[in-house]
C-alpha cells in the first residue's frame, strides 16, 4: 500500500474546523506555492560480465555500504504440479542451508561476523538473492553471495526445518478469514489447476526431496537468467572486475530448458462464493480478471484505481463505505499485472450484519464509475497522489538501481521511471471513464465472502448463485 502525505492537510483541516466555534475570524496562514516536483533519478551503468550475467552499476559514496541484488528467471509457477511449494522451499534453503564451500553454521558465523545479511526469496515469476554490509568487506561478502547464488548446498537437516515450518502453515492457513479470501479468490478465477491459483498442499510438500531442489537450481539459476544491481561506495571498474573474478566463470549445467505455463481461461459469468465459518465478521473479495502486463490503459487504469480504492485516504470506497457509511473496516480496490491476465479485485472487512449493505455499495460505486466522468478534483488528487508517492518509492541509490534491473527483466521501456509521471499526469477524465468502462464489469465478478451466513443482514442469493465451500 502506498505511503500517502496528506496527513497534514487532515490536520490542519481539523484545527480550523474546531477553531470556527469561537476563533472564526482566526484563519490558519496561507500556504506558500511550491514547484512541481522533478524527478530525474540517476542513470546505473549497464554492462555484462563475459558469461552473459546482466550487471547495473550504481556508485553512492554517501554511505559506507554496498548492496547488491540478483533477480533470476526462474519462479513459482514453474513448480512441477506434483510438487507445489518447491520453489519456496528452495529459496528457503538457499540461504539456511550452506553452500558448497561453507557449511550452515560457517556461513552464519562469517555473516555476523561481518554485521551483514544475505536473503534469498522466491515468488511467482522470480528468484531473488541480496546482501548488505559495510563497503569494508566487499571481498568477504561479494564471495559469499557468490557462493549462495551458484553453488547451494541444501543442506538436508536445514531442509526438514524448512519442510516442518511449510507444512505448519498449511495447518493453520484457514485460521484467518481474510487468509482465506485472499488465497482463494485467484483459486477462483485462474482454477486449481494454474500456477496463478494453485497452492501448496501437505502432500506436494512431503514429495519434495534434495536432489529436486538441486535440479530445480540447475535448471534455472544460470548466469543467462540472472540480472544483478549493485550500488554503494565503490568504483565501477573495480566492481566489475571482482563480479568477473567471482562469476565469470559460472556456466549452466546442461542444456537450458524453457518453462512453458498454460495460457489463462478467462471466464464471463457472475459466481458467488460462500466460505462458511464460524465468525463475527465478513471478509469479502470481489474480483474478475483485469490487466496483463504493459497493457496500454495501464495508466488510466492506475489512476482509476486510485480513485475508486487504492488511495487510502481520499478514494471512495473508503470515503463512501467505510467513512461515510460506516459499512467496513477496511475498504479497497487493488490490481495485479503478471505476464498473462491479471485481476481486478476489492477487499472489504465487515460486520456480518451488513455484509450485504456492504456489497450492494460496492456494487453501485462500481456502476457509478463506469456512468458518470469523476470530478476535476478527484482526478487531480488522484494524478498528484501517484506522482508523489512514486517519487518518495526511490529514495535511495539501491532502489533505482534495483528498479532498473527489474524492469529489464519484466520487458519494460528503459525510460518507464523517465516517463511515469508525466504519464499519470497526461490522463485525463474521459480516458477514465473509457478505462472503467472497458476494464470493470460488476457483471463477471467473482463474489467470495468468508462469513457465519446465519448472521448476514440478508441472503447472498441476491447477488447470484451461491456455491458452498469448505475452507480445506
Amino acid at each position: 500500500m502506498r505511503a500517502r502525505r496528506l496527513l497534514p492537510l487532515v490536520f490542519w483541516s481539523g484545527v480550523f474546523l474546531i477553531g470556527i466555534g469561537t476563533f472564526a475570524y482566526a484563519l490558519p496562514p496561507k500556504l506558500p506555492k511550491f514547484p512541481e516536483l522533478k524527478f530525474q533519478p540517476p542513470k546505473a551503468l549497464r554492462t555484462k560480465l563475459s558469461n552473459g550475467i546482466v550487471l547495473y552499476l550504481l556508485e553512492d559514496g554517501e554511505l559506507p555500504l554496498l548492496q547488491i541484488s540478483a533477480t533470476i528467471r526462474a519462479g513459482a509457477q514453474y513448480d512441477p504440479p506434483e510438487k507445489i511449494g518447491l520453489g519456496e522451499l528452495l529459496a528457503r534453503t538457499q540461504r539456511t542451508g550452506g553452500t558448497k564451500k561453507y557449511d550452515a553454521e560457517t556461513l552464519n558465523r562469517k555473516l555476523e561476523s561481518l554485521g551483514a545479511s544475505i536473503e534469498t526469496g522466491m515468488d511467482l515469476e522470480s528468484a531473488g538473492v541480496s546482501a548488505s554490509a559495510l563497503s569494508k568487506d566487499s571481498d568477504l561478502l561479494l564471495e559469499l553471495f557468490a557462493q549462495v547464488l551458484t553453488e547451494p548446498s541444501f543442506d538436508s537437516k536445514k531442509l526438514e526445518i524448512e519442510r516442518a515450518q511449510a507444512l505448519e502453515e498449511v495447518r493453520r492457513r484457514n485460521d484467518e478469514p481474510r487468509a482465506i479470501a485472499s488465497r482463494e479468490l485467484p483459486r477462483e478465477l485462474y482454477g486449481k489447476d494454474h500456477p496463478y491459483g494453485w497452492r501448496k498442499e501437505s502432500q506436494t510438500l512431503r514429495s519434495i526431496r534434495r536432489k529436486d531442489l538441486l535440479r530445480y537450481h540447475r535448471r534455472f539459476f544460470r548466469p543467462e537468467n540472472t540480472l544483478l544491481a549493485v550500488s554503494g561506495d565503490f568504483q565501477a571498474s573495480e566492481m566489475m572486475k571482482a563480479l568477473e573474478k567471482l562469476l565469470g566463470s559460472w556456466r549452466g549445467k546442461g542444456r537450458s530448458q524453457p518453462a512453458a505455463v498454460l495460457p489463462v481461461q478467462p471466464r464471463a459469468a457472475r459466481r458467488v462464493i460462500l466460505y462458511e465459518k464460524p465468525v463475527t465478521q465478513s471478509a469479502i473479495r470481489m474480483g474478475h480478471f483485469g490487466l496483463k502486463r504493459h497493457h496500454p490503459d495501464h495508466f488510466s487504469f492506475e489512476v482509476l484505481n486510485d480513485i475508486l480504492g487504492g488511495n487510502p485516504f481520499s478514494s471512495r470506497l473508503f470515503a463512501n463505505i467505510r467513512s461515510r457509511q460506516g459499512l467496513a473496516y477496511y475498504a479497497a480496490s487493488r490490481f495485479t499485472e503478471p505476464s498473462d491476465w491479471g485481476t481486478f479485485f476489492i477487499a472489504l472487512g465487515t460486520k456480518n450484519s451488513t455484509a450485504a449493505r456492504a456489497i450492494r455499495a460496492v456494487l453501485a460505486e462500481l456502476e457509478k464509475i463506469r456512468r458518470e466522468p469523476v470530478s476535476a478534483s478527484e482526478l487531480r488528487l488522484a494524478k498528484e497522489s501517484l506522482a508523489n508517492s512514486f517519487v518518495f518509492n526511490y529514495s535511495d541509490s539501491h532502489q533505482i538501481t534495483t528498479q532498473q534491473m527489474q524492469l529489464e527483466y519484466y520487458g519494460f521501456p528503459e525510460d518507464y521511471l523517465n516517463t511515469y509521471v508525466p504519464k499519470i499526469k497526461a490522463v485525463t477524465r474521459r480516458q477514465v471513464l473509457e478505462a472503467a468502462q472497458k476494464h470493470l464489469s460488476p457483471e463477471e465478478l467473482v463474489l467470495l465472502v468468508v462469513t457465519d451466513p446465519k448472521q448476514l443482514d440478508a441472503s447472498l442469493e441476491e447477488f447470484g448463485r451461491v456455491e458452498g465451500r469448505q475452507p480445506d
